[in-house]
């Protein structure tokens, strides 16, 4: 049975995760990423450090925003693997390309912003 990390190694690791799912998912700043979660950026911040943990409410926000399971948060491997990071970064595209046409639409008089 493999060792467990202590606090700080488990700290980073769930951080690193959730900057490559960040990323991944199209939400190049911290500041984009917090206004989503309804957080202060600090808090993204922290978490992307490992300063801090999210606690569980913030780990299921964290898991649907990022459209992951919650054992990707809960125990993060060392590193996302390549089908993981491929799948959040075509999701990522998908949502940055709805964005572009709803903010489009708008702007043309076609519509709320949903």
């Amino acid at each position: 049975m493999p060792v467990a990390d202590d606090e700080e190694t488990y700290k980073k690791r769930i951080g690193t995760v959730i900057t490559e799912l960040r990323l991944g998912r199209g939400y190049e700043r911290q500041t984009e990423f917090a206004t989503a979660m309804h957080v202060d950026v600090s808090t993204i911040g922290r978490w992307e450090r490992g300063v801090t943990l999210p606690n569980a409410f913030y780990i299921r926000e964290l898991a649907r925003l990022l459209e992951v399971d919650y054992a990707i948060l809960i125990d993060p491997p060392d590193r996302l693997s390549e089908d993981v990071l491929a799948v959040s970064r075509v999701a990522g595209a998908t949502v940055r390309r709805e964005v572009v046409k709803r903010v489009s639409r708008r702007r043309r008089g076609g519509g709320k912003l949903s």
